[in-house]
């Protein structure tokens, strides 16, 4: 008994700009998100340099 392994059909789809562009059109609002999320981490961290070495370590 031999079972045909079928052909992956679906990264064909994915090589399709307009599949693409709707995954894009999906993941932007999380990828600008993680980007504010990091930058705000950025920002708290430079407001508490000014308090300290102790303050940061906290």
């Amino acid at each position: 008994m031999s079972a045909a392994i079928p052909e992956a059909s679906s990264t064909a789809d994915i090589e399709q700009p307009a599949t693409r562009r709707r995954v894009l059109g999906l993941a932007w609002p999380v990828i600008g998100e993680n980007l504010l999320e990091t930058l705000l981490g950025i920002v708290d961290t430079l407001l508490v340099a000014g308090l300290g070495a102790v303050a940061i370590a906290g």
